[in-house]
């Protein structure tokens, strides 16, 4: 993917005219302190995205899922084979002591 060229915030302000006009040829990305914050881009461009986004939306996805498990039960279902179960230690239980001997204190040292 090609980097788009980046603008800080007060040379975007200073040359907001050229940055539009260059944004309806491609993206133009906006930074502030050396971050990019934003992405300007031209109407037919976005029109393109939002189009895509529509496309692809959750309805239309839970739709394609509805439509295909319809399919699916009228070809008889599927058998599903969910595996046992294992027993996990809880993550949110406090951590376990290990149950090793005691070193023997070294000499000169007072317990």
């Amino acid at each position: 993917m090609v980097k788009s060229p980046q603008w800080n915030v007060a040379d975007a302000k200073a040359h907001l005219t050229e940055v539009i006009e260059r944004a309806r040829v491609r993206p133009q990305t906006i930074a502030k302190r050396g971050q990019p914050v934003a992405v300007l881009v031209g109407l037919d461009e976005y029109r393109k995205l939002e189009a895509l986004a529509r496309q692809d939306s959750p309805a239309r996805r839970l739709g394609r899922f509805l439509e295909i498990s319809a399919a699916i039960r009228e070809e008889g279902g599927v058998d599903l084979v969910v595996p046992p179960r294992e027993v996990r230690r809880d993550p949110f239980a406090p951590p376990r002591r290990r149950s090793s001997p005691r070193a023997a204190p070294k000499a000169g040292r007072r317990s």
